[in-house]
């Protein structure tokens, strides 16, 4: 195995569920939680400690805070390091990990923490009820990567073409028509997918809807499932008025196995590399072991 195969070491998730907007969390609480739950997933002593970078995807609620990733690492008592915050767009989650992968490889960041979390359902619920929300604020700026172009091209935008529901139909009809499948068909290959899907998500504790709803139910358009965009119906349209919000940590196998001091003495040239059995919550996983002259 190579000593510095990159790895997601912890993960954790927090789903903020209810409508009293007293118990309601802000979106950095949410991702506070989450990390936690990943440090203790990973189940690495100290790892908290070793964390030289933390990224965050763009939140859309959280629009107030003057720099989510250096107020995610005050929270959580990490030491100094990079952080990163992502401009707007749907890629940030994927290309965060991706990014991150690439420079553990490289050996540029040992431990790195990525999250990403929104609360925009309670800052609609609060909208509504007229209700001022006591979340934190600031006037500095995060450090921004990633592509802030425009989503949109000036000739989509010129159709009406902006957001997800008015192209992704689009990409669909298309796909449909290359396969050659008639439009029932396709719609109720659609169907039976999403279903899959909502029978994984019944006994999944962080899911939203845990109702399992059935491919007749979720590809039969009525009063309750009306038809967003051709062809899918709004039990297969994703919503992004959800509290809750995932974190990854991702390092090196071997980075999670070492104490802080061995850890750094990989820096130098190891002379040779033998691998070990260990257990990580009742898992067992070979790592490299790193034997120094």
């Amino acid at each position: 195995m190579d000593p510095r195969l990159p790895v997601i070491v912890g993960v954790g998730q927090v789903t903020d569920r209810g409508d009293d907007l007293a118990r309601k969390r802000e979106p950095m609480a949410l991702v506070e939680e989450a990390a936690r739950v990943a440090f203790a997933d990973a189940e690495c002593t100290g790892l908290p400690q070793r964390v030289d970078s933390v990224r965050v995807v763009n939140m859309l609620s959280g629009a107030a805070y003057d720099d989510p990733p250096e107020r995610l690492a005050e929270r959580l008592a990490l030491p100094p390091g990079e952080r990163l915050y992502t401009a707007i767009g749907g890629n940030g989650p994927q290309w965060l990990i991706n990014s991150a992968a690439d420079d553990v490889a490289a050996g540029r960041c040992r431990i790195v923490l990525i999250a990403g979390g929104e609360a925009l359902y309670t800052l609609r619920l609060a909208g509504r009820r007229g209700a001022e929300l006591g979340w934190a604020r600031g006037r500095g700026r995060a450090t921004t990567v990633g592509d802030d172009r425009q989503g949109s091209h000036q000739d989509e935008w010129d159709y009406g073409l902006q957001m997800p529901t008015q192209i992704y139909p689009l990409f669909e009809v298309a796909l449909r028509a290359r396969e050659g499948h008639a439009p029932a068909a396709h719609s109720a290959s659609l169907a039976r997918l999403c279903a899959s899907l909502a029978a994984i998500a019944v006994t999944h504790p962080n899911a939203w809807f845990r109702d399992g709803k059935s491919a007749e139910q979720i590809g039969t358009p009525n009063a309750g499932n009306r038809m967003v965009a051709y062809p899918y119906p709004k039990y297969m349209t994703s919503i992004i008025d959800v509290p809750r919000c995932a974190i990854a940590v991702l390092s090196t196998a071997s980075s999670c196995f070492l104490s802080p001091e061995n850890e750094r003495a990989t820096s130098d040239a190891p002379s040779s590399i033998a691998s070990a059995q260990v257990s990580i919550g009742g898992r067992s996983l070979t790592t490299p072991l790193f034997a120094f002259e």
